[in-house]
């Protein structure tokens, strides 16, 4: 087996930081919420073994063993993107 690196990238997120009026270069709650539902995703799939944040994308990395949802791409990736939306989307 090798890594799994799902990675998430912001759709329009320009606008989306114009119409809430974020600091730039870094408004410190949309980092925060950022922050947090990084974190709600590594407790909910404890097979990650590292997450990196920069703008408006986030990445997390399964440790070579794992075998959630036998590996099967569109269902780690629906269930990593709909936690970590939902998550900042409560945290911001």
């Amino acid at each position: 087996s090798t890594y799994m690196v799902v990675r998430l990238d912001g759709r329009s997120f320009t606008n989306f930081s114009d119409a809430h009026k974020f600091e730039k270069p870094n408004d410190l709650r949309a980092l925060k919420a950022m922050n947090k539902a990084a974190k709600e995703v590594m407790r909910s799939f404890t097979e990650i073994i590292i997450a990196f944040g920069e703008s408006d994308e986030y990445s997390f990395v399964f440790c070579k063993s794992a075998k959630l949802f036998n590996r099967r791409e569109d269902k780690i990736l629906s269930c990593v993107l709909s936690l970590f939306s939902s998550s900042y989307v409560l945290n911001f």
